[in-house]
C-alpha cells in the first residue's frame, strides 16, 4: 500500500513539475521575442539615424524626426516595467520546481528534469540580461547622437 502511495506522489510531483516547465517555458519564449524586437528595433533606429545624420536634404531631416519619435516610444523604462514582474514570476516558479523536485527519491527521471530546470534557468537569466544590457546599450547610444544633433 506505501510504495503505491508513495508512487502516486511522485507521479503527481513529477507532472507537476512538468507543467510549471511548460508554463515557464512558454512565458519565457514569448517574453524572449518580445525583448528580441525592442532591440531589433532599437538597432533599425540606430541604423536608421546613422544613414540620415549627417545628410542635411529634406528627406533625410524627416527621417530623423521620425527616428526621434521612434526613440521615444522605445522606452527602457516600460521595459523594466514589464522585465521585473515577469522574471520575478518565472525565478518564483522555478524556485517552486526545484524545491518539488529536491522531496523526491533520486531517479533518472528526478536527474533530467533538474537538468532541463537548470538548463533553462542559466539560458532564461543569459538571455534576459544579454537582451536588456544590449538593447540599454544601444538606447543610450542612439541617444547621445540624438543629443549633438538637433533636428528641428
Amino acid at each position: 500500500m506505501i510504495p503505491t502511495v508513495l508512487a502516486q506522489v511522485a507521479s503527481d510531483t513529477y507532472s507537476v513539475v512538468g507543467l510549471l516547465l511548460t508554463l515557464i517555458g512558454l512565458l519565457a519564449t514569448f517574453f524572449s521575442v518580445q525583448l528580441s524586437q525592442w532591440l531589433m528595433s532599437l538597432l533599425e533606429l540606430r541604423a536608421k539615424w546613422k544613414a540620415h545624420v549627417n545628410n542635411s536634404s529634406n528627406e533625410s531631416q524627416d527621417a530623423l524626426r521620425e527616428a526621434r519619435a521612434t526613440y521615444q516610444g522605445l522606452s527602457f523604462k516600460v521595459v523594466l516595467l514589464v522585465t521585473i514582474p515577469l522574471a520575478a514570476f518565472v525565478a518564483v516558479t522555478i524556485v517552486q520546481a526545484f524545491k518539488l523536485l529536491a522531496g523526491l527519491a533520486q531517479t533518472p527521471e528526478k536527474s533530467g528534469l533538474f537538468w532541463s530546470l537548470l538548463t533553462f534557468t542559466v539560458c532564461f537569466a543569459f538571455l534576459t540580461c544579454t537582451l536588456l544590457i544590449w538593447g540599454y546599450c544601444v538606447r543610450s547610444e542612439v541617444g547621445d547622437e540624438m543629443k549633438k544633433k538637433d533636428v528641428a
